[in-house]
């Protein structure tokens, strides 16, 4: 009985550990997540501020708020 605890504990703690490092092994999964999450509030933020200067009745900007939609969710879904 003692052992199969201890041999419980030893597989818990080993399982623990090892996924952070499967994570660092491949950064560059780490990064894309990274950029997807970075992107994805950057579309969220552009379709808010569009949505904020249409409604204030602001039409100078929206040409520059188009284009970071274009930019920030086009992106985002690659």
């Amino acid at each position: 009985m003692r052992n199969v605890l201890l041999t419980s504990i030893l597989v818990l703690g080993l399982s623990a550990c090892a996924q952070p490092r499967a994570v660092v092994a491949n950064p560059s999964v780490l990064e894309k997540n990274d950029t997807k999450n970075v992107l994805g509030e950057k579309c969220e933020d552009a379709k808010y501020q569009l949505d904020k200067t249409v409604e204030e009745g602001q039409l100078s900007d929206l040409r520059e708020l188009k284009r970071n939609i274009e930019l920030y969710c086009v992106w985002r879904r690659n």
